[in-house]
């Protein structure tokens, strides 16, 4: 669980996916893999859909949208997304942030 306050720009989540079928880490997934689908939900709203765009590099800077696999080798199964400002936006105290692909267990 993360926390941050209201009004806060530049929120990088990380997820950590589950391959459906093993269960194990989900390698290999970019921001145009089948069934790519995020989205934020602000408090008392409904899904906001989020459009991912590949990053160079897991250490490149912040872009709304953004999406990477951190490290397959030494944190297989951890990505990295950053959340568009507009989920942080002052007026809710709770944001959720969704991401599923094909194959990926929800």
């Amino acid at each position: 669980m993360y926390r941050f306050d209201p009004s806060s720009t530049s929120v990088t989540l990380y997820f950590r996916l589950r391959d459906s079928s093993t269960g194990l880490a989900k390698t290999g997934l970019t921001s145009s893999s089948a069934g790519a689908v995020a989205s934020y939900t602000r408090q008392a709203g409904s899904a906001t859909a989020i459009t991912l765009a590949a990053l160079a590099l897991p250490t490149t800077a912040w872009s709304a949208g953004g999406f990477i696999e951190v490290d397959a080798t030494n944190a297989p199964g951890l990505y990295r997304i950053d959340v568009p400002n507009a989920a942080f936006a002052s007026g809710v105290s709770c944001v959720v942030a969704s991401l599923k692909f094909t194959g990926v267990i929800e």
